[in-house]
């Protein structure tokens, strides 16, 4: 990326940011994307970088310097000096977080699931931006979940003895035991539900304590503890056939999830975060799902970019005066 093409983004972005963006404004934004593919590229990558730092650094020095980008009136300079040097020298950052392609076996992209068979028989069905190492040994068969979601339908072993099916993840380890069952990674937890059979969880920090649960339950384990037991929904694997599921949801929870089909970044203003929803949406178009939250919902969703969407608020239009 050149240094100018980065500072140009970043002026945009910092006026996007300052919520001053009139439609004259948006029109030569627009042009200056469209005049150059590397200027695509940038924009995209200051995009993305402003939603990951957000949403997954807060508390470190990148979440600060958003934070200085953001405050435009405290000083403009020292926002697009923040912002290049993310995108610029510490750009390894923002790479980190897909450290984990590099070793996958399967994967999948943002908004993408696919279906997967192990030797045995095994099926894997990895939901959004998910990704799986699997090993074979003479002990054990083992799927680590290094990024997302999957749904496990486990075969029996052709191995004699057979071999315990064991999927591995940062909070601990799961064992199959005859089962169909979801695990998802998030940050440091791990929700495991049960569709079928039973599943043993131990946590990694504590792998004495072996925690069973039956079909039909739902729990989160971080390294140590089971922190929470719940019954499944019944959609709890809704988006292996393409549908994401809400009964009686959060809107800013809603979005949430979505946010996970889709890329780039999707905000829930905190005055309509509490309206509630219910409905299976299918997955194979976001923006359809956005256009049916405002008939559906008091809400309008704007669009400053196909990466950049805002769920606010309705707002009537004013009536024009037709007197005279």
């Amino acid at each position: 990326m050149s240094p100018q093409a980065v500072d140009q983004a970043v002026d945009w972005l910092v006026l996007f940011l300052s919520g001053s963006m009139d439609e004259h404004s948006r029109a030569a934004w627009q042009r200056w994307r469209d005049a150059d593919p590397e200027h695509a590229r940038v924009w995209h990558r200051v995009e993305t970088m402003e939603n990951r730092l957000r949403t997954g650094m807060a508390g470190t020095d990148a979440s600060a310097a958003i934070a200085a980008v953001t405050a435009v009136s405290h000083g403009r300079r020292r926002a697009l000096k923040s912002l290049s040097i993310l995108l610029g020298a510490g750009a390894a950052v923002w790479f980190a977080g897909g450290a984990w392609q590099g070793r996958a076996d399967f994967r999948t992209d943002v908004g993408e699931r696919r279906s997967f068979r192990l030797a045995e028989g095994t099926r894997l069905d990895l939901n959004t931006g998910s990704a799986v190492r699997v090993h074979y040994g003479d002990g054990e068969r083992v799927v680590q979940l290094l990024q997302g979601e999957v749904l496990i339908a486990t075969e029996l072993d052709t191995a004699v003895p057979a071999r315990p099916f064991v999927v591995e993840t940062a909070a601990g380890r799961a064992r199959a035991l005859g089962t169909r069952f979801v695990v998802r990674q998030m940050d440091d937890v791990t929700r495991v539900a049960v569709l079928e059979h039973a599943v043993e969880f131990r946590p990694a920090d504590n792998p004495a304590l072996a925690l069973r649960l039956e079909a039909g339950q739902v729990a989160s384990f971080d390294r140590r503890e089971m922190l929470k037991l719940a019954s499944a929904s019944a959609e709890e694997a809704s988006w292996a056939d393409g549908f994401l599921h809400a009964s009686d949801m959060r809107l800013d929870a809603f979005i949430a999830e979505l946010a996970r089909y889709r890329p780039g970044r999707i905000v829930c203003a905190p005055e309509c975060a509490g309206l509630r929803l219910s409905g299976m949406f299918p997955l194979g178009n976001t923006d359809l799902i956005l256009q049916a939250l405002t008939e559906v919902l008091p809400v309008d969703v704007q669009m400053l970019t196909r990466y950049w969407v805002t769920v606010l608020p309705h707002q009537e239009l004013p009536r024009k005066n037709n007197r005279g």
